[in-house]
């Protein structure tokens, strides 16, 4: 097996969990190993490496070292991404961990050991200006962006991170002129113009293990959900409603906000 760890994820304890709880426990004998030292290099080793003798792949991180590793695996001109990938969420917000239900390590670890069982997530691949990205949580703009980029330097917090850049958001809120177009479940282009202060798009409920941002998102359907707040001016006390709804999964009762299914 390859395992991946990204020593900088969550609260930088990865190498630690992995060396005193991890790999006592994984029942592998022949492990190769990967520590990642900066941003975006994993995706250039991935893309160049040599997967002939290996069967199996673990990532110890966040949803940063999932996108990383698919953005090199999906890259290739081969069938290296049909290799089982197994996941211990040791980041800040662990979305898709959380979506999969294994946001517990001792659990993971029991299920990137059991060998039957495979779950297949969805891939969508996001086009910037004759450039282009996979996704695999959700693709975000504004708000949410916004919130995680923002609170880069405090990762040391773990998920409490995130309550700084909620925080910011709600003091001051900012808005963003944008044109979304899309194809809904009937079918029909619709375009939006505007001052947006909230996008978001993906197919599961989970974004961060404590934000259930579409609780209706099923993985299963072959459906985009998308939400967005567009040409409205959230005053003080409609941002702080905002949070507590997500916080308590009721955020698409928010009476100003868009939300719909579309097919990719």
């Amino acid at each position: 097996i390859l395992v991946i760890i990204n020593p900088k994820s969550g609260k930088g304890n990865s190498k630690y969990i992995y060396y005193n709880i991890i790999k006592p426990n994984i029942i592998y004998n022949n492990i190769s190993e990967i520590i990642t030292k900066y941003p975006n290099q994993l995706e250039i080793i991935i893309k160049y490496y040599d997967f002939s003798n290996i069967n199996k792949i673990l990532l110890v991180g966040g949803d940063g070292i999932i996108h990383e590793f698919l953005q090199g695996i999906l890259n290739r001109n081969d069938e290296s991404y049909k290799i089982p990938l197994g996941i211990i969420p040791t980041g800040s917000g662990n979305g898709i961990a959380t979506n999969l239900n294994i946001n517990n390590i001792i659990k993971s670890i029991d299920i990137f050991n059991d060998e039957k069982l495979i779950v297949p997530i969805n891939i969508h691949k996001v086009n910037y200006n004759n450039t282009y990205d996979f996704s695999f949580l959700y693709h975000t703009w504004t708000m949410i962006s916004d919130i995680d980029i923002d609170t880069e330097f405090l990762r040391y917090f773990g998920e409490y991170r995130y309550y700084w850049g909620i925080l910011k958001f709600i003091l001051k809120n900012k808005n963003v002129k944008g044109i979304l177009k899309y194809n809904d479940s009937s079918n029909i282009i619709n375009e939006v113009i505007g001052d947006f202060s909230l996008f978001c798009a993906g197919s599961l409920p989970w974004i961060s293990s404590d934000f259930k941002i579409i609780p209706d998102a099923d993985p299963s359907d072959n459906y985009i959900y998308i939400i967005y707040i567009v040409d409205y001016n959230l005053s003080l006390c409609e941002r702080m409603q905002l949070f507590i709804n997500c916080l308590n999964f009721s955020l698409l009762t928010i009476p100003f906000l868009n939300a719909y299914p579309f097919e990719p």
